[in-house]
């Protein structure tokens, strides 16, 4: 009997000693997958983060790029409507002066003609003095 007792002892020993080996291989296990579950995780996440961002910055370019093309676009709208609108002043001015010229020389033309008008009744008036 001692020794079935002592045999069972050991046996029941090495069967608690084996369930704590196999415990703290299978907790070693978990914390392993656990590990690179977060790891896997935290890695797709960073990978959506930077295609997320990359394609913000792709959709921030594309939009920038539009805005330069429509501000260009209008600066140069803006440029000719100026150019346009500078030449018919030009045009307008340069009618109008052409105008003031011509009436210069009507009034030049008349003030001649009314010297010579009071020339002439001078002479009259000094030759029936005489």
């Amino acid at each position: 009997g001692r020794e079935v007792e002592e045999l069972k002892r050991r046996h029941s020993a090495e069967l608690r000693a084996l369930k704590e080996k196999v415990d703290v291989e299978n907790q070693a296990w978990r914390s392993h997958v656990q590990e690179k579950a977060r790891k896997e995780l935290e890695e797709r996440e960073k990978a959506l983060q930077n295609k997320c961002e990359s394609e913000r910055d792709s959709q921030l370019e594309h939009v920038i790029s539009r805005l330069e093309a429509e501000a260009a676009a209008a600066r140069l709208e803006l440029k000719e409507t100026l150019e346009a609108e500078a030449a018919k002043q030009s045009s307008k001015q340069a009618a109008e002066i052409q105008r003031l010229q011509f009436a210069e020389e009507g009034l030049k033309k008349e003030a001649q003609e009314a010297e010579k008008a009071v020339r002439e009744m001078s002479g009259r008036m000094a030759s029936t003095d005489k």
